[in-house]
C-alpha cells in the first residue's frame, strides 16, 4: 500500500509537467500562425529625366533656381494695371467739373449750394435710382453738424403708414462742390435701401449695391465709401506747447485756462487769434447817449431806455438820408 501511494504521487507530478509542456507548445504554434511577414522593401532608384531633343536643358547654378523665366519682348512692354476709364455716358453730366474750384458752382459755392443740391439730387435720382425716390425729398443744411458730412433720417408713419426719409448735410464739412457731390450720393443710397427696398441696411450689402451702381453709371465719381476722409477746416486752431498737438474749433469756445492737452496735459495756446470787431454805429450811439436818456427816463426800466435810444437812432439815420 505504501509503495502504491508513492508511485501515484510520482505519476501525478510527471503528468503535470507533460501538460504544461503541451500548453506551451500550443501557444508557440498559435503565435506562428498569427504572425504577419513584413513585405520586402525594394531599393530606391533615382528617377532620370530625359531631355527633349532640340531643347537645351537649363544649367543649374548653385544658389539659384533652375526654372526658366518667360522672356519679355523689348518692343512690346508689359501692360500696366488697368486704369479706371472716366467715361460718363449720362447726358448733361457735370460731375467732373465740380472738382475744379474755379467752376461755376465751385467758385460761388456758398451762394449756389441750394441750387446745386437740387440739381444733383434730380440727376442722381434719374440716372442711378430710376426715379424711384420722391422728387420732393427734404434735403436741408445743418449748422450744428461739425464732424459728420451728412446723415439720412428714415422712419415710418404711425399704424403702418408710408415710409419717409430726409437728408441733412453739414454746413461746416460740406464746404465745397465736390464734397457735396460725394456726400449726397452716399446719403441717397441710404434713403434708397429704405424707401425702395424697405430695409434699414446701414452700410450693408444692399447699400454697397447702390453705391457700386452709382460709380458704374458715373465713373468720374470717387469710390463711395462708408466714411468720409475730409480735412475739416476749422476757424480756430489751438496747439499744445509741449507735444505740438493741434485742436480745431469752429468757434472760440476753448478756455485755455481750464482745459489742457488730452495727450500730455500740456498748456494750450490759440494759434489764430480772432480779430477784434469794430463797434457798430448803433453801439457808438448808445455809448454816447445812454447816460442822458437814462436821466430823462429816471425810474424807467433798461428796456424802456433802449427803446428810446433805438427810436432816436432811427431818427438820426432818416435825417442823414
Amino acid at each position: 500500500y505504501r509503495m502504491g501511494a508513492g508511485a501515484l504521487a510520482l505519476l501525478s507530478l510527471r503528468s503535470q509537467r507533460l501538460i504544461s509542456l503541451f500548453v506551451s507548445f500550443l501557444k508557440v504554434e498559435s503565435d506562428k500562425e498569427n504572425a504577419v511577414s513584413a513585405p520586402a522593401t525594394k531599393p530606391f532608384i533615382t528617377p532620370t529625366f530625359k531631355t527633349p531633343k532640340g531643347r537645351p536643358r537649363p544649367a543649374e547654378t548653385k544658389g539659384h533656381s533652375s526654372i526658366v523665366k518667360p522672356k519679355v519682348s523689348q518692343t512690346e512692354p508689359r501692360h500696366g494695371p488697368m486704369s479706371r476709364l472716366v467715361l460718363c455716358k449720362t447726358p448733361g453730366c457735370f460731375l467732373q467739373s465740380l472738382t475744379n474750384p474755379g467752376s461755376t458752382y465751385g467758385a460761388a459755392f456758398k451762394t449756389n449750394k441750394e441750387e446745386l443740391t437740387s440739381k444733383l439730387y434730380q440727376m442722381y435720382n434719374t440716372s442711378v435710382f430710376d426715379n424711384k425716390l420722391p422728387t420732393n425729398m427734404s434735403v436741408t443744411w445743418n449748422k450744428k453738424m461739425r464732424k459728420t458730412a451728412g446723415h439720412c433720417i428714415t422712419g415710418q408713419e404711425k399704424n403702418g403708414g408710408s415710409r419717409y426719409a430726409r437728408i441733412e448735410l453739414s454746413v461746416k464739412v460740406c464746404d465745397s462742390a465736390d464734397r457735396l457731390r460725394d456726400t449726397l450720393i452716399h446719403e441717397m443710397c441710404h434713403a434708397a435701401t429704405w424707401l425702395i427696398n424697405g430695409i434699414r441696411d446701414g452700410h450693408g450689402n444692399l447699400w454697397k449695391c447702390y453705391a457700386r451702381k452709382a460709380t458704374q453709371v458715373h465713373p468720374e465719381l470717387p469710390m463711395v465709401t462708408r466714411c468720409h476722409s475730409y480735412d475739416i477746416k476749422y476757424k480756430f486752431q489751438y496747439q499744445c506747447t509741449r507735444c505740438q498737438n493741434t485742436i480745431g474749433r469752429h468757434s472760440k469756445s476753448l478756455d485755455t485756462q481750464r482745459f489742457v492737452c488730452a495727450l500730455c496735459t500740456g498748456q494750450l495756446t490759440l494759434l489764430t487769434p480772432s480779430k477784434p470787431r469794430a463797434p457798430t454805429p448803433f453801439a457808438d450811439f448808445v455809448k454816447q447817449n445812454y447816460g442822458n436818456v437814462r436821466q430823462e427816463l429816471s425810474g424807467q426800466s433798461h428796456a424802456e431806455v433802449m427803446r428810446k435810444l433805438s427810436a432816436d437812432f432811427a431818427k438820426t439815420k432818416i435825417s442823414e438820408s
